[in-house]
């Protein structure tokens, strides 16, 4: 079984990394993803939060990933991805693998960027109140034709239990045959046992992280 991975998560937007209520936690993005590599990360996810204007491309991804690469971390990047010639530009710089969000109703571009990208480099982010009814079922279903694989659930992890509905989105996720992460808002160790224990491939992680609620080396420790 694949290792239990805990992946820091670097939000930026408009050149900063941000936390709660966009407060910048750093002004230098990439400074942070080589203080995650230094800590022992095998894996980071950057997330590109700034609006943009259509056709417009912020650099910080692209540039972010180019200077990962003389590390030997896999670096996932999300945020901003509306066509696959962005996606192709961020895999040829270096991306592991992409995230995008699916609402559940407009498959065409998971679909598009599924056939345009090696398999196993595309993860979809839902809600874990969005993966609950007979919509999201076929939705799945559609997906796992697609040849995706990796899905991120992202909710409210934030009390030290799980709640059942978020148990049962986990369990009918891998039911269907996906590799399954968490994030948002995951603030307790308790939390991330329980995930582990559900069989995870592993978690995001950010805030908790920034504002010293959770230190990497208790996370690793697990």
């Amino acid at each position: 079984m694949p290792p239990f991975e805990i992946v820091p998560s670097i939000p930026v937007a408009y050149g900063r990394v941000v936390g709660s209520a966009a407060r910048a936690v750093s002004q230098n993005p990439l400074a942070t993803a080589w203080h995650w590599i230094s800590e022992g990360a095998r894996r980071i996810h950057v997330e590109e939060l700034s609006a943009r204007p259509q056709g417009v491309r912020w650099p910080t991804l692209p540039a972010l990933l180019l200077g990962c690469r003389p590390s030997a971390v896999e670096v996932q990047a999300g945020g901003g991805l509306r066509d696959t010639a962005y996606a192709q530009l961020l895999m040829g710089q270096g991306a592991d693998r992409l995230v995008i969000s699916h609402n559940g109703r407009d498959v065409s571009l998971v679909h598009t960027l599924a056939d345009a990208l090696p398999p196993g480099r595309l993860m979809i982010a839902i809600s874990v109140d969005e993966s609950q009814g007979a919509a999201m079922e076929e939705s799945l279903r559609s997906l796992r034709q697609a040849g995706v694989s990796h899905l991120l659930l992202v909710g409210a992890w934030s009390a030290p239990a799980l709640r059942p509905g978020q148990a049962q989105a986990i369990l009918r996720c891998q039911s269907e045959g996906f590799r399954v992460w968490a994030a948002g808002g995951i603030r307790h160790l308790d939390t991330v046992q329980r995930l582990q224990q559900l069989g995870l491939s592993g978690i995001l992680i950010g805030q908790a992280l920034y504002d010293g609620t959770l230190s990497f080396r208790s996370l690793k420790a697990l």
